[in-house]
């Protein structure tokens, strides 16, 4: 699952932009580009934070850096 979720984050990169890549139609006054970089960004960050929480490596606690 954790791997699936990794590899989500890769949809922008593989190939989407050249298929988004329009100035219109403008989505909240960005250029649909725009707009879709901004998407991933979250979508990247609330992705990586849901695999963090599954991994079962992590030890709660561990302050070691």
């Amino acid at each position: 699952m954790r791997k699936i979720l990794m590899l989500l984050c890769l949809i922008p990169v593989v190939g989407s932009l050249i298929v988004i890549n329009r100035v219109e139609p403008y989505i909240f006054g960005m250029p649909m580009i725009l707009a879709w970089m901004v998407f991933w960004l979250v979508m990247t960050s609330i992705i990586m934070f849901v695999v963090y929480k599954l991994d079962p490596d992590k030890e709660e606690g561990d302050d070691a850096l």
